[in-house]
This record gives C-alpha cells, structure tokens and sequence, in this order.
C-alpha cells in the first residue's frame, strides 16, 4: 500500500510539473512574439490595426468587436455576433491578433471555462492555436 501512495504521489508531481513547463513554455512564446511586436498606444491605431487584421483573417463582417486598451488582454461574447476584445496595458499587434483569433475560431462562443473538461480544451487545443497565429500569421 504505501508503494502505491508513493506511485501516486510521484506520478501527480510529475504531471504537475509537466504541466507547469507547458504553461510557462507557452507563455514564454507569447511573450517572445510580443517584444518585437508594434505597440498599439491609442484607440484610433487600434481601430486601425483590427480592421487591417480582420481583414486578413478572413473574419465575417456580420461580427461586432467592441475593442479597448485597457489593464488586461481578454475577448468575451456579449450577444450574439457580438463581442469585446480588451488589450492590457502592453498593447501590441501580436496580443490583437492573438486574441481576434479566439473571436475568429469560435473560442468565446464555447462557454466551455467552467468545466475542468473546458479549461483543459482550452489550455491545450484553443490558446495554442492562438499562440501559433500570434507568432506565425498561420491558421492552425
């Protein structure tokens, strides 16, 4: 019984570890690709850049985006084919585009963040697929 407990115990460290790595490994992406990204420092340049990137994404014109600088990055629906998107304080194209493509592919249309099963399609399906447009300009 207690090699069991002891099984148990080292497999959870290890998971959560492993987890751990992942996360920082994705954040440490993402924070790479928005060092060298242009600042977005007023309203107007973010107006700007979100029409240029919908465009390029190919997004439906039918969706409104409410979209603000504020103190943290986040797209939330609000109703239907409506949303807002929120750029922190360190606003830049690379986290606009990041978080236009959680609009794009549906990813706010989910509701699937109160769910362990949720959280998990988000963290390992959903923000890596934001991550790889962010940093690359490619639709996974």
């Amino acid at each position: 019984m207690k090699k069991a407990i002891r099984i148990i115990k080292k497999s959870v460290l290890g998971l959560a570890l492993a987890l751990g790595a992942y996360s920082l490994g994705l954040a440490g992406v993402q924070g790479l690709a928005g060092i060298n990204s242009p600042k977005i420092s007023a309203q107007s340049q973010l107006e700007e850049q979100l029409l240029i990137e919908r465009e390029r994404l190919g997004m439906d014109k039918n969706i409104v985006i409410n979209a603000h600088i504020g103190n943290k990055s986040f797209t939330t629906k609000t109703g239907s084919n409506q949303y807002e998107l929120g750029l922190g304080d360190d606003a830049n194209l690379s986290t606009l585009r990041h978080e236009l493509y959680h609009i794009y592919d549906g990813h706010c249309d989910t509701g699937n963040l109160t769910s362990i099963k949720g959280r998990l399609h988000y963290l390992f399906l959903e923000e890596p697929q934001a991550t790889i447009y962010q940093t690359t300009g490619l639709k996974p």
